[in-house]
């Protein structure tokens, strides 16, 4: 066909949008699965992130026990008597390659922050230590890896140091101080870099893997806090209890200040003037209640030490609350503001307590606690609610003020006789208090005031005594903490229930049969002398194993059922109880401390607990369990394979406290308060039914406690798949039942991280 002389023909505009779309179509189709693969890399990604921080939390412990036994050699008297002889050891350290170092080397320790964690507040970390070197230390510089670097202050007097180098020339001026910069740093790992000069020129790096925390507690403005104090109902008016001896007029001016400078109005501040020598006290006293009259003060003809000092700033008070307050320490500007909140949400409050910080000589703030609800049996083994600590002043009144029998520790002897009379206890999870770190202050250390440790344990026992309440109170296990040994009344039977399927098992190369190393343990180990053991089988055991049962004197009842439901099967086997207490406890556990029974006895035994569990220990002395806590509304254990002797967040896994749930597989609770509730629920055919027993018991009033005085090995990984084998229909039923009514764990602060593993490594 001839085409020449013709005009081309041109699509249509009909069939030009037609392309048009298709090609949009085929665009958007290219970026979805674009976007689909970038989602998949994406989750992958977070996924190793996650598994990497494990590990970092993990290498973090290894950190923190190798420095800890490093710091151990170093007290020995091997030690001291190779530095007198003239030896030098590097201390422990990784050098990087650019940093020369020389044959002799150098013995350093950082002081603070310890490996692990650091809490910026606000951004930035006082790093302290020593340093010694036969040449000298020129300057020594402190900041992250990623910079920027300060100079520290060197030359500061450490006889500690002097005494174990007293060869060494200059080593009495060996410590240093420094401020590291950490505001422009991200939330998570990092580490610190103390860098030393010598005077021969000679360069040397220090790192110190830290945590970074740069939340900061901001206070509401000015005007926020008018808005608040206006919409309350009750506004209370505050007495801040301020007793003043000696103290620098720096810290008592900063003091009286941050009184002055609350956003709510309705306080006054009982001063009492307990006879300072310093001439600078009593003038300052009275220009501050010249300049506004809310400032009352009283001056003492004779020295009576805090707590009667305390008592004559108590007269002065005629406020609805006392507000304790130390005349070196201070209170944030939305303290009151926030207590006062507090109390017109639970006008019944007795006793308000806050959360807490320190700050140092240079006023910067670190270290801060952040505090569980109301924990009566953690209060036995620490004063933890201490600042700020608010009490109703008609309470403390009739309880006669403070006691002079417990000076240095009055003001927990105080709130031990509050609670003995009230459960009207509110907590704040906001730092509203700063505790000045001076030398002679019971903030830089239980070892300042060797005194007021005595004086908490006579509180504790007169505590006891007004009670009626039968125990004995034992050193903690450090300084400065306590240990309540409650008498057991009576005699209780009590009855072990073991589920168990007879198995054998693999464990690093030898075999182990579960339920005869349980048994075993159990006879050979407990004193507790009134124990029935009931071992809930399947009706499949060997005879070996049956023989072995009737030697133990073990009661065996066999669980038949056409689908296995381990609620009911140790429901089943309670039934066949007649002990006075129950203890559910799995077959993979073997019994370490003999007095085990005892030790989860002395609580269970006791009016208003309802269920108490042990420390449980992986056969490789690592954690397993010290206790349950809800995250974003899902069980979890704290500390899960954190070394055994990891003292948790502020003592946590070392000393008797409260969780909402303990573990099943070891639980002591009353067997007539088991039955009462339903015991197990069968919904939760495997997991959560323990945690789910102990959160009914809490709903009914109940306290669930933790202690780590029992403690058991627990073999889990080799008697279930994993922790994370939970089914899915199981945690369904768990957040309908319970997420909605604990969003927060009471026992777990709000300003605590929420990722794994729930507390960081102290």
């Amino acid at each position: 066909m001839d085409l020449r002389g013709k005009k081309s023909v041109q699509p249509s505009s009909s069939l030009r949008e037609q392309d048009s779309t298709g090609e949009s179509e085929s665009e958007l189709r290219r970026l979805r699965t674009q976007i689909d693969h970038l989602q998949r890399r994406l989750e992958r990604q977070d996924e190793a992130l996650q598994r990497l921080m494990a590990q970092v939390v993990s290498h973090n412990g290894s950190i923190r026990q190798l420095t800890g036994e490093l710091f151990e050699i170093r007290q020995s008297r091997t030690w001291q008597a190779l530095t007198r002889a003239g030896g030098y050891l590097l201390s422990a350290r990784r050098v990087v390659s650019n940093f020369s170092t020389r044959a002799r080397g150098i013995a350093f320790y950082c002081d603070n922050p310890k490996p692990g964690r650091v809490n910026a507040r606000p951004g930035v970390v006082p790093v302290s230590g020593w340093a010694v070197t036969p040449t000298g230390i020129k300057s020594i510089e402190v900041g992250l890896d990623c910079g920027p670097f300060s100079t520290a202050q060197v030359g500061i007097i450490r006889d500690d140091v002097a005494e174990r180098f007293p060869n060494v020339p200059n080593a009495r001026l060996s410590g240093f101080r420094g401020i590291a910069d950490l505001s422009f740093a991200e939330n998570g790992p990092g580490r610190l870099i103390i860098r030393i000069t010598e005077n021969n020129g000679t360069v040397s790096q220090h790192d110190v893997d830290i945590w970074i925390d740069n939340v900061e507690n901001k206070p509401p403005s000015p005007e926020e806090a008018r808005r608040i104090a206006a919409a309350l109902e009750t506004r209370p008016v505050f007495s801040v209890i301020v007793p003043v001896y000696n103290v620098a007029e720096e810290w008592l001016r900063r003091c009286l200040d941050s009184v002055r400078n609350q956003h709510y109005p309705a306080w006054e501040c009982c001063l009492a003037n307990d006879a300072a020598t310093d001439s600078h006290i009593r003038p300052i006293l009275e220009e501050y209640a010249a300049a506004d009259p809310r400032f009352k003060v009283v001056h003492r003809s004779e020295r009576g030490h805090i707590a009667a000092a305390s008592n004559s700033a108590l007269e002065l008070a005629t406020g609805d609350y006392v507000a304790l307050l130390d005349c070196d320490d201070e209170i944030t500007p939305n303290a009151l503001l926030e207590i006062a909140v507090a109390i017109d949400a639970s006008p019944e409050a007795d006793m308000v307590y806050s959360d807490e910080d320190k700050i140092d000589e240079h006023n910067i703030r670190f270290d801060p606690f952040y505090k569980p609800d109301w924990s009566p049996e953690y209060f036995h083994t620490c004063m933890y609610t201490c600042h700020l600590g608010v009490y109703r002043t008609s309470i403390v009144r009739e309880l006669g003020g403070f006691r002079s029998e417990v000076t240095g520790a009055q003001d927990y002897d105080l709130a031990l006789r509050i609670v003995s009379r009230t459960q009207n206890i509110v907590h704040v999870p906001r730092v509203l208090y700063h505790w000045r770190t001076l030398p002679t202050s019971t903030a830089s250390g239980a070892q300042a005031k060797d005194y007021a440790y005595l004086a908490a344990q006579g509180a504790l026992r007169h505590y006891l005594e007004i009670n009626r309440i039968e125990g004995e109170v034992l050193p903690g296990p450090v300084v400065g903490s306590h240990r309540v040994r409650f008498r057991i009344c009576g005699d209780p039977a009590v009855s072990i229930i073991v589920p168990s399927a007879g198995r054998t098992v693999d464990y690093n190369g030898r075999e182990i049969n579960l339920l005869g190393m349980c048994i075993t343990s159990i006879r050979a180990k407990t004193t507790w002398p009134r124990l029935q053991i009931i071992v809930v089988d399947n009706g499949d055991l060997s005879s070996d194993m049956i023989s072995f049962l009737d030697q133990h004197g073990v009661v065996r009842v066999t669980y038949k059922a056409h689908r296995f439901n381990l609620a009911e099967k140790m429901n089943f086997g309670a039934e066949h109880a007649s002990g006075e207490h129950l203890v559910f406890l799995n077959d993979d556990t073997e019994v370490k401390t003999p007095e085990w029974i005892e030790n989860l006895l002395e609580y269970s035994q006791q009016q208003g607990i309802g269920a108490v569990g042990p420390k449980l220990l992986f056969p490789n002395e690592h954690i397993q369990h010290a206790g349950v806590i809800l995250i974003k509304g899902a069980p979890g254990h704290p500390y899960h394979n954190h070394p055994y002797d990891d003292r948790g967040y502020y003592l946590s896994t070392q000393v008797t406290r409260n969780y909402l749930a303990v573990t099943g597989a070891c639980l002591m609770t009353q067997a007539a308060l088991f039955r009462e509730i339903g015991g197990f629920d069968k919904g939760f055919d495997l997991n959560y039914n323990d945690v789910d027993y102990c959160l009914r018991l809490h709903e009914k009033g109940y306290r669930i406690v933790y202690t780590p005085y029992a403690e058991l090995y627990h073999y889990e990984s080799v008697s279930r798949e994993g922790p994370g084998t939970v089914k899915a229909e199981e945690l369904r039923l768990f957040y309908s039942r319970w997420k909605h009514k604990y969003p927060l764990d009471p026992y777990y602060n709000p300003n605590l991280p929420e990722d794994h593993p729930y507390y960081r490594c102290q």
